[in-house]
């Protein structure tokens, strides 16, 4: 029995005998096309982004999809390094110093929260929903 049959049978579905098939097609891709994108933002909160791409490729379609829908749009911001290092590698070019000047007592907690701000605010230009570890995807 494959996703949509099961989904059918639970909803009850099959039971109404309804008079266009073609809607209950179209709801059951809808609600699990919905169920997938649920389940894909859990594995990634839950079990990190590598985890959860081997999980979605088991699973087949459409979580498959839905993984590279919602894995592409979502920037997990964990740290300043890592998330300047993400937008280095969209184009942004740091105005704010390397490792040697930050020896030299330059580097302020000023000076870090515009950092911060800076990047983050590119990485979302870029199309990306930004978010942390404490916020639901």
């Amino acid at each position: 029995m494959n996703e949509w049959t099961k989904m059918a049978y639970d909803q009850k579905w099959l039971d109404q005998q309804p008079s266009d098939v073609w809607e209950v097609v179209t709801a059951l891709k809808q609600q699990l096309t919905l169920e997938a994108e649920e389940t894909v933002r859990d594995l990634l909160r839950e079990v990190g982004r590598a985890e959860a791409r081997r999980e979605c490729n088991e699973r087949g379609e459409p979580y498959i999809t839905e993984f590279n829908k919602v894995a592409r749009s979502v920037y997990y911001y964990d740290s300043l390094s890592e998330a300047i290092s993400f937008a280095e590698s969209l184009g942004w070019v740091d105005q704010f110093g390397d490792a040697p000047e930050l020896c030299y007592g330059e580097w302020s907690p000023a000076v870090a929260d515009s950092c911060e701000a800076e990047v983050l605010e590119y990485i979302k230009s870029k199309g990306y929903r930004v978010i942390n570890y404490t916020e639901e995807v």
